[in-house]
């Protein structure tokens, strides 16, 4: 098996090629058989089964037709006689020494990866061999055939017909996600392999396939599932690959809506949450993903209503319109009126053959919203069934391929009732169709985009391998409330048992998803590690902060150092300032001593002249003022010891303390 993945590689590596359609990169896989194989006459049915020993891939009879005529369009190969559809090859046309070297290559590449996943699994105590690695990829891939292939006559797979435990479907998720996250090289590979399965899938649709070429112009109303999504409620990557898709439909200018009685189903599951999300009695068995959310991220009560408060404008922002289903008592509409019971049965009776633990009385509820969703838009067709995607002007999309499956399924079974001579190669676009086959046709007009989208389904897909299933769960909360009951676990042991994220992945980690490998010891190997993660994280959280002190002490002493120098530096420029001030009142004082000093001088001698000038005598009452001023002089002179000598002294130092505190300041 394989050459089943290297072939799936070998289409992706085509279409960077050609870059033409999903019918011209098979091309090179026939034009490299003709020419290995040497064949006289080429036979469609002779061709087929060598092409599945060749390649691993199983192309149906109508495919197989159309890849031949597109290789005689090509020039490769000719009818024979010139009639029928028996060809015989065209000498020196058919060349294929490239496509087999890099079938070679890529082979060997894939080996590398099958490699690699068995030292995986041996690291963690699981034997597999390399059939062993191979088989679990491709199951892998098929598990998701029916997103894409949902829509056609015969769903079969063009892959081998293999199948995965829920422990082998862990380790392939387990395995990705670890690339995705460490080798780099590895996951782009992978991630090639999922492109080339989208691109052999779509070859399924044949003849039909020119009828979904075109633009998707529609009015397309969203699931519950995919509101899930771009609300964030699922994993992070299945958000961005639904915001990406819902830009490319609305740059394809298509009107995006939710029915009343689907925005209701989805305020009413979140509502459900605000009263388990702090309820000592939750079970995480009984859970929706919704409550799962809200439990993992540690919301309260309050926030997950705040949550619900912001919906509608989340919603508006992403440009999708709440609107009604028509009124159920239009006469007009009530002749396009499906039968609700028998659809919803064939979708339980589905859902059953696909999963034998399916509950219908559990998920009543929804099944019912998702019959009214599909009666609504069969309705607003008005019984129209669309031959190409460009004429439908209506789409239910849904994450679900069961549901989508179910639905073209049913329609199918009414067209052939109501439509008589139709037959089975009457085709028309469903009412319903998955996220992944919208994104698909939109991929034909912007490859870049459905790369980008597959990636991050691919890495959604990993995440969804490693949830623990219903019946590891089941097993593992009777178990845990049992041993809680017989007072193993304490009440706060068995709190943790049942709401910790950190509980769920360990015990994924230890049963691998197998409940069979689940025991009542499990139940103490988790609480035990539970305890150590805690333990490491507040010895970590310990180092951690010993280690900011470290660093904030040693960044305080360089501070304190750094300002001790600083100020030592302030110390030494002050000094040297008030050295220089002191100079220069030192100076300028000993100025302003003299110029006083000159000032009183000269007024004591112009006073004693005026005292014995015969002058003085004509005006008395300037010599008696004198007089009196030259007594109070000479009486501080005698009594205080001031003089002319003193008061330059005085006056030199008052003017030196008057400049140093001006400029000190």
């Amino acid at each position: 098996m394989k050459r089943t993945i290297a072939s799936l590689a070998l289409l992706r590596m085509n279409w960077d090629k050609y870059k033409k359609d999903y019918i011209e990169v098979f091309i090179p896989f026939i034009v490299t058989l003709i020419s290995k194989k040497k064949y006289q006459i080429i036979n469609e049915n002779v061709i087929r089964q060598d092409f599945k020993e060749e390649y691993g891939l199983s192309i149906p009879y109508y495919p197989m037709i159309t890849i031949l005529r597109r290789t005689k369009k090509r020039g490769y190969i000719d009818r024979k006689d010139g009639i029928g559809e028996n060809y015989k090859p065209v000498k020196d046309l058919v060349e294929a020494d490239e496509f087999s070297e890099n079938a070679a290559v890529l082979e060997r590449k894939y080996n590398k990866v099958l490699n690699k996943f068995v030292d995986f699994c041996k690291m963690i105590d699981v034997i597999i061999n390399l059939e062993d690695a191979d088989r679990i990829l491709i199951a892998f891939l098929r598990d998701y055939d029916l997103d894409i292939i949902f829509a056609n006559y015969d769903v079969q797979s063009l892959l081998p017909d293999v199948s995965n435990t829920d422990k082998e479907k862990y380790l392939i998720g387990k395995y990705i996600q670890v690339a995705n996250v460490n080798e780099p090289e590895v996951f782009g590979f992978l991630v090639d392999i999922s492109f080339g399965h989208i691109i052999a899938n779509a070859i399924l649709y044949d003849i039909n396939l020119e009828k979904f070429q075109g633009k998707i112009s529609a009015n397309c109303y969203l699931d519950t599932g995919i509101l899930f999504d771009l609300l964030g409620l699922n994993y992070e990557s299945r958000q961005t690959a639904s915001k990406e898709l819902l830009q490319s439909l609305i740059g394809n200018r298509s009107s995006i809506y939710v029915f009343r009685h689907t925005y209701d189903e989805l305020l009413g599951i979140i509502n459900g949450c605000i009263e388990w999300v702090e309820n000592k009695l939750y079970d995480p068995y009984k859970a929706s993903r919704a409550l799962l959310f809200f439990k993992d991220q540690e919301f309260t009560a309050s926030e997950v209503e705040s949550f619900i408060l912001n919906i509608e404008k989340q919603l508006d922002d992403l440009h999708i319109k709440i609107i009604d289903a028509p009124d159920p008592n239009d006469q007009l509409l009530q002749r396009f009126q499906i039968d609700e019971k028998e659809l919803q049965e064939f979708i339980v009776n589905t859902y059953k053959q696909k999963n034998p633990f399916f509950d219908e009385t559990d998920k009543d509820f929804t099944l019912y919203q998702d019959v009214k969703s599909i009666s609504t838009v069969c309705k607003l067709r008005r019984g129209y069934k669309p031959l190409k995607i460009s004429d439908a002007k209506h789409i239910f999309i849904t994450s679900n391929a069961t549901l989508a499956f179910a639905s073209r399924q049913f329609e199918c079974m009414d067209a052939e009732i109501n439509d008589e001579g139709l037959g089975r190669t009457y085709f028309f676009i469903p009412t319903t169709m998955t996220d992944v086959f919208i994104g698909t046709l939109l991929w034909g007009q912007s490859p870049a985009k459905i790369i980008s989208i597959n990636q991050k389904k691919l890495i959604s897909n990993c995440y969804a391998a490693m949830q623990p299933t219903k019946q590891l769960m089941k097993k593992y909360t009777q178990i845990a409330e049992r041993e809680y009951k017989k007072g193993v676990v304490t009440e706060d042991e068995y709190t943790i048992l049942k709401v910790s994220r950190m509980a769920r992945n360990i015990l994924v980690e230890e049963t691998m998803n197998d409940p069979d490998l689940f025991t009542e010891k499990n139940i103490t190997d988790i609480l035990s590690e539970i305890r150590d993660s805690i333990r490491s994280e507040e010895t970590a959280r310990f180092d951690i902060d010993r280690e900011e002190y470290e660093i904030q002490h040693r960044q305080s002493q360089e501070a304190m150092k750094k300002i001790n120098r600083e100020l030592e530096t302030t110390k030494t420029d002050k000094d040297r300032i008030v050295t220089n001030i002191e100079n220069i009142a030192e100076k300028v004082s000993n100025i302003i001593a003299r110029i006083m000093f000159l000032i009183l001088a000269i007024l004591a001698i112009i006073t004693l002249l005026f005292q014995i000038t015969p002058t003085s005598f004509r005006y008395p009452i300037l010599r008696i003022g004198l007089g009196i001023l030259t007594f109070l002089f000479a009486g501080a002179s005698i009594f205080t010891g001031f003089n002319i000598v003193g008061a330059r002294e005085m006056i030199k130092i008052k003017t030196k303390e008057l400049i140093i505190l001006i400029f000190m300041k």
